[in-house]
């Protein structure tokens, strides 16, 4: 019989394979939890999923969350701030993050597949440059 661990640790991939931000991932069970580091200005996904949600909220710093959703063309924005809410972003809307703090601004999320993966469902939706 294989004994359960007391604690169970997991370690975080790091991918710098996007200008203007660091993004670690880890695997807990079938689900992801994944933090982005945005450089200051810097925008983050312009794109959105078809079969991927996630919820998120902001760690530290501060930005703006553009989303579109593609179905019925409406439009929101929703200034993010540590400690004020977390957005949850269906698949079918596109999204983006804009760095609105002139430091570093760190994102956490939770999702249900990974967020950047070369057969992710990810695909560009141009919202903002």
């Amino acid at each position: 019989m294989e004994e359960t661990p007391f604690i169970t640790t997991y370690s975080f991939a790091k991918d710098r394979n996007k200008e203007g931000r660091l993004l670690e991932t880890t695997q807990v069970g079938d689900g992801y939890i994944s933090r982005a580091t945005i450089d200051p200005k810097a925008v983050l996904g312009n794109l959105y999923y078809k079969t991927t949600s996630f919820m998120c909220f902001v760690e530290t710093g501060r930005v703006r969350l553009d989303c579109q959703n593609l179905e019925t063309k409406e439009k929101k924005e929703i200034m993010l701030s540590p400690g004020m809410q977390a957005a949850h972003v269906p698949p079918g809307v596109a999204f983006s993050f804009k760095n609105l703090d002139p430091t570093p601004t760190v994102v956490i999320f939770f999702s249900n597949k990974l967020l950047r993966s070369p057969d992710n469902d990810g695909v560009d939706y141009l919202l903002n440059a």
